[in-house]
């Protein structure tokens, strides 16, 4: 079959059937959570290598903070030399479950929350902490801990739910001789189909740097993908990171190839988005094909942020020039 023919395959009526007599697969509707559910624990639930009554401790702490029970997701830590913890780790609580826990009872809540939720009552709020625990005290039964300061607690994903957390990291990652903290994670959101009403999912990746208090040294949108429509093609970005000295300085900068393509369903789904792209020749696969483009963002030393690079085309424009030499 041509090209040309597949394309108005999509494009008229009837195209689930279509879409099957030719054998391309039709994405199913997305299973619906109960409205507050727990998050499903996964086998990083637990912060690793931290004591177990300390990190008890800390998620009893992050609970009375935000009114529901925090899961984990996945952990990162630096024991200090005097015993106490440098923990950095990602988790999510249910919205519904913090919504209910502010009502005045938990029978009024739970109606309240679900009128005023809606959808959204089966979602998630994700956030990455960075927790510092005092060396035991004396006295104290052993691995307990000392005082716990939540130095700071940041949303940290789109979409309504975490799909999976691909990277927790606490290290020095730009070389400046201080820790930095880095999430990177891909969200889920349910979308409709325009007509036929049925759900599918969603999947948006991102990469987050924060230093020691807080502050966000690069925050990059990374890819977006999986059907939004059961009718139409869907514009989606596959992408991927990696840390490399681009500009010789010895420190390392962060590159992102990425590549815009139309889905239809069958290229590949992967759970970090990456697939290498097909080619626009290729009759079985020209929908997931796409041009590869670099975006570096390069590490300022006076901003201690990594910081978009313009391309050669933008710069073109901002210097009054059209991309095509001087």
């Amino acid at each position: 079959m041509s090209r040309q023919a597949r394309v108005a395959l999509v494009l008229c009526a009837g195209t689930l059937s279509m879409l099957s007599a030719v054998g391309w697969g039709v994405a199913q509707p997305a299973a619906t959570p109960s409205p507050g559910a727990a998050p499903t624990p996964t086998p990083e639930a637990l912060m690793e290598g931290v004591p177990t009554k300390m990190g008890r401790r800390i998620v009893s702490q992050l609970r009375t903070a935000h009114g529901a029970m925090p899961t984990v997701l996945r952990a990162a830590h630096l024991t200090q030399p005097d015993g106490g913890e440098q923990v950095f780790f990602v988790y999510e609580y249910s919205l519904f479950d913090a919504c209910v826990a502010a009502a005045p009872s938990r029978a009024e809540g739970r109606q309240a929350c679900r009128d005023r939720l809606q959808e959204d009552a089966r979602c998630t709020t994700a956030k990455a902490a960075f927790v510092t625990v005092a060396a035991t005290p004396a006295g104290r039964a052993a691995g307990t801990g000392g005082a716990i300061t939540v130095v700071f607690d940041a949303d940290v994903r789109r979409g309504c739910r975490t799909h999976r957390v691909l990277e927790v990291a606490l290290r020095d990652v730009d070389a400046d001789q201080r820790p930095e903290l880095l999430v990177d994670i891909v969200g889920s959101h349910p979308e409709r189909g325009f007509r036929s009403g049925n759900e599918y999912e969603r999947r948006l990746r991102d990469l987050v740097i924060f230093d020691a208090t807080g502050r966000e040294q690069l925050h990059a949108e990374l890819g977006a993908w999986g059907p939004t429509d059961d009718e139409s093609a869907t514009s989606s970005v596959s992408a991927r990171w990696s840390m490399r000295d681009t500009n010789a300085d010895r420190r390392p900068d962060v590159v992102v190839e990425s590549f815009a393509y139309e889905e239809m369903y069958d290229c590949p789904v992967t759970d970090d988005g990456w697939f290498t792209p097909r080619s626009e020749d290729d009759e079985d696969g020209y929908e997931c094909s796409g041009a590869p483009r670099l975006t570096t963002f390069r590490y300022d030393t006076a901003r201690d942020a990594f910081v978009e690079q313009p391309s050669a085309r933008r710069r073109a424009v901002r210097d009054g020039r059209h991309g095509h030499g001087r």
